[in-house]
């Protein structure tokens, strides 16, 4: 109860810390994406994980860990038309899909970030790297699924 006091009594910028804190706790990979769909916040695993596979993200995507925020979540998906489709139907969120980062494969899940006021303010995505090894390859590829030690080429 002490914490849901703490949320409602906090002006906007201290409920902007507190979720960063929040999503920071969070083990899982998350981003946080605006309608625009651009990356506003890449909290601690994920910025974790990005550093970890710096090279594969620079061959893939020609950016690094560093100038994910900011950009379009476009530039991480192979046909960005079918994403931003996706994106804009409510009915197809949330969404999975599987592709492959160099020799990693990756699970995404996106889905809608709903305010108090039910108003459509972004999106949020988790991603996830799989068990197993696929084919090195430095372009990201979709894959609609992909098991452990498959092969995605």
């Amino acid at each position: 109860m002490a914490l849901w006091k703490q949320i409602v009594g906090a002006s906007r910028r201290e409920k902007h810390a507190l979720a960063h804190a929040y999503l920071d706790s969070l083990p899982e990979n998350v981003l946080v994406v605006d309608l625009r769909p651009r990356i506003t916040y890449v909290n601690s695993a994920a910025r974790q994980t990005l550093a970890s596979m710096a090279s594969g993200v620079g061959a893939a995507f020609g950016v690094t860990p560093d100038e994910v925020i900011g950009g379009s979540i476009h530039r991480f998906y192979p046909d960005p038309a079918r994403l931003e489709a996706v994106l804009r139907d409510p009915e197809t969120l949330p969404y999975e899909a599987v592709f492959a980062l160099g020799g990693t494969a990756l699970r995404t899940r996106i889905n809608r970030l709903i305010d108090a006021n039910q108003r459509h303010v972004g999106y949020l995505a988790s991603w996830e790297k799989l068990p197993g090894r696929v084919s090195a390859n430095p372009s990201a590829q979709c894959a609609t699924s992909i098991s452990p030690g498959q092969d995605v080429s």
